[in-house]
């Protein structure tokens, strides 16, 4: 059996004042400017970085710079290219020059007189020479050849004792020289002209073969001096000088002169 609907006004009035409540229970609220929010992302959408201000920054710098180098490069090749770098810009001192040292001057050569310095091209010998009229070699193979001014200085020092063994007979000498002119004579040296030569030579050295003896005759062409050498190292004199010019040289060169001594012991002619 079907209920009966109420009827009548109380239930007219009911309904409406739910009706009305209903209504006012969806009118949406009003919202003030202050209580706004932003919509929610969505999240499919990706939140942006924080550092994008810093990167679009260095960005614009990278350019900058990109740009200005090119600037320079393009200035640079248009002025030609550069020039060598410099190692160093203080130059090196350069070392004090080296003293050149002054040339030494060569000895002065010794002035001859009378050819004493001229070499015939003879050939020097350890023999007596029998032709002792004929011109001499320049150097002697015992002893010592010596110059007119070597001569000088030689007796001005009595540093040895002047021996004249020309035979041929002549007026003056050398000063303080004694005469021997058995001395000279060519043969060897076991003939008795050597026994008697040395007999001579011991009483005016008296026995000293170590006194410096100085023989001479008549120049450059003259033997005679050079035998005499010969025999007197024959006999075991050491210091001897073969005075080659002679009488020639020591006039040419004006030097003093004195009276010929008597001959000491005997002479080539038994006198």
């Amino acid at each position: 059996m079907p209920t009966a609907r109420p009827s009548g006004p109380n239930v007219t009035s009911a309904r409406s004042a739910a009706a009305s409540h209903c209504l006012h229970a969806w009118t949406p609220a009003k919202s003030t400017p202050h209580a706004i929010e932003p919509p929610l992302a969505l999240a499919s959408e990706p939140a942006p970085p924080r550092d994008a201000p810093n990167r679009t920054r260095a960005l614009v710098i990278g350019l900058v710079a990109l740009v200005a180098l090119a600037a320079a490069l393009f200035f640079l090749t248009r002025r030609g290219p550069l020039p060598p770098p410099q190692v160093n810009s203080f130059a090196p001192v350069p070392p004090p020059p080296t003293p050149v040292p002054t040339p030494t001057p060569p000895p002065a050569q010794p002035r001859g007189y009378a050819d004493e310095l001229t070499d015939f091209g003879i050939p020097a010998k350890s023999e007596l020479e029998t032709n002792v009229g004929s011109p001499t070699p320049l150097a002697i193979p015992i002893g010592v050849r010596v110059t007119t001014e070597e001569v000088v200085r030689l007796l001005g020092n009595n540093g040895a004792t002047a021996i004249d063994v020309l035979v041929t007979p002549h007026p003056q000498t050398l000063p303080g020289a004694l005469y021997l002119p058995l001395g000279g004579q060519p043969g060897n040296f076991f003939d008795p002209i050597q026994q008697q030569f040395v007999q001579q030579l011991s009483a005016l050295t008296g026995g000293d073969t170590s006194r410096p003896l100085l023989f001479f005759c008549q120049g450059a062409n003259c033997w005679e001096s050079y035998n005499a050498a010969l025999r007197a190292n024959a006999a075991g004199y050491s210091q001897i000088y073969w005075y080659r010019g002679g009488l020639a040289a020591w006039q040419e060169a004006g030097l003093q002169m004195v009276p010929l001594p008597t001959a000491n012991g005997a002479t080539p002619n038994g006198e």
